[in-house]
């Protein structure tokens, strides 16, 4: 475990960079969340579920990569397709 896991949490000490490496690009990992939470706001009554999985945040100022993504369309009986 890090030695920075003592002072702040799990997710915060490896977005700061472990073991010598950069910080991660914290503001495009926000911007995701954002755009993924007004999506998800805006489209409520379509979507049951929604899974990005992984997220990579690369080194800060460089973005990051969803590498898989699954939007599960909710049927209109409300009973998920």
């Amino acid at each position: 475990m890090s030695k920075c896991c003592g002072t702040s949490s799990f997710p915060q000490c490896l977005l700061n960079g472990v073991r010598g490496a950069p910080p991660a690009d914290r503001e495009a990992l926000a911007d995701l969340i954002a755009t993924l939470s007004r999506f998800a706001a805006d489209h409520a009554e379509l979507i049951e579920e929604i899974d990005l999985n992984p997220v990579i945040v690369h080194t800060e100022g460089q973005g990051l990569a969803v590498v898989d993504a699954l939007i599960v369309k909710r049927k209109t009986g409300g009973e998920p397709e």
